[in-house]
């Protein structure tokens, strides 16, 4: 059963995976910043006042969040939440030692950090330092990769190609001998082929909004 306390917090659980406070979250959905606040979870009479359906699609939408992942934070109490996960720079890990060719973390050079909001027990984070998650992601900010997660048309994928080098774009689909895709920024619009025999591995990915040290 779904109760009041559970949709506040995983809206509380959300902002907080993504380096926010609740207003920062609701600024970030193109809301009030004060929608989300304490007191306005509730009248001054008592009555329980609950998010739009729309406001959590807005949020959903602007943390790349999928429908599934928003159910887990809801199911908080009975499901695993918080881990600690592999994490390495982006550049540093453009190299075929540092993944298995199912695109698993392996060789030296990885740390550990912890995140909220993640199901997936193979999920690992790249730290950005460059412009080529832009504007999804920027330098410093941390791309969270996940193995298990199904990749559909329009997701946001990162991909390993054969000489190593970390691609971040977005699918578009895979046919029988190349995969197609387009640039995540301004030129997005270009569709570009890959070889599947050059493709090491891709995996879909989501964008943690903060730096990390």
């Amino acid at each position: 059963m779904l109760t009041h306390e559970d949709i506040w917090r995983a809206l509380d659980q959300l902002a907080h995976a993504h380096g926010l406070s609740t207003s920062g979250l609701a600024r970030k959905a193109g809301l009030d910043p004060t929608s989300f606040n304490r007191s306005k979870r509730a009248t001054p009479q008592g009555r329980l006042r609950w998010p739009s359906t729309e406001s959590i699609a807005k949020v959903l939408n602007s943390t790349d969040t999928t429908l599934e992942e928003f159910v887990n934070l809801l199911q908080g109490r009975r499901h695993k939440w918080r881990m600690r996960i592999p994490v390495m720079d982006l550049r540093k890990a453009e190299r075929l030692e540092s993944f298995t060719p199912r695109g698993e973390p392996a060789g030296r050079g990885w740390r550990r950090m912890e995140v909220v909001g993640i199901q997936d027990n193979a999920a690992f984070a790249l730290k950005i330092s460059d412009d080529d998650f832009a504007p999804v992601c920027g330098k410093g900010d941390v791309l969270i990769v996940l193995p298990r997660g199904r990749v559909r048309p329009q997701d946001r994928i990162i991909m390993q190609l054969q000489d190593g080098a970390l691609l971040g774009r977005r699918f578009v689909k895979r046919g029988e001998e190349a995969i197609t895709v387009r640039a995540l920024g301004a030129g997005g619009a270009r569709e570009e082929e890959y070889a599947l025999s050059d493709v090491r591995w891709l995996s879909r990915v989501r964008c943690v909004l903060w730096n990390s040290a």
